[in-house]
């Protein structure tokens, strides 16, 4: 099941950074917008949980917070759990797509450092041959 939510979670991001990349682009705003989306794709899966877990498990917005930013960044105090089987079942998917999503943004953001980095390599030769 996880590696059926990583491919198809893949294959969207995947699709999104396809549509966005424009050959005469810069790299770099290319990279940027890349990390912003993948950056609000996570914040939007927070916020899903944030609600989820406010008005399904009538936890307040501190706990439903912490929560979902302890868990999408794979930390996972457990100060909080749910022992509700409709809780277990909606976090279970939510915490593999969450997981994907935090990988996503990692990965961008590697992009981007090696993007500003080429970028940098790119002008020292250009300043050295010009």
């Amino acid at each position: 099941m996880a590696d059926a939510i990583g491919q198809l979670t893949g294959l969207v991001f995947s699709k999104l950074e396809a549509a966005a990349n424009d050959e005469n682009a810069d790299p770099v705003k290319q990279q940027v917008k890349a990390l912003g989306r993948a950056l609000l794709v996570h914040f939007a899966l927070c916020a899903v949980g944030v609600a989820f877990d406010m008005l399904v498990l009538s936890w307040t917005f501190e706990q439903a917070f912490l929560q979902s930013i302890v868990t999408l960044t794979t930390v996972g105090l457990g100060e909080n759990t749910t022992g509700s089987r409709t809780g277990q079942l909606f976090l279970s998917f939510w915490m593999l797509f969450g997981t994907a999503s935090l990988a996503n943004v990692v990965g961008a953001f590697g992009g981007l450092m090696s993007a500003i980095k080429d970028a940098e390599t790119s002008k020292k030769q250009f300043s050295v041959f010009g």
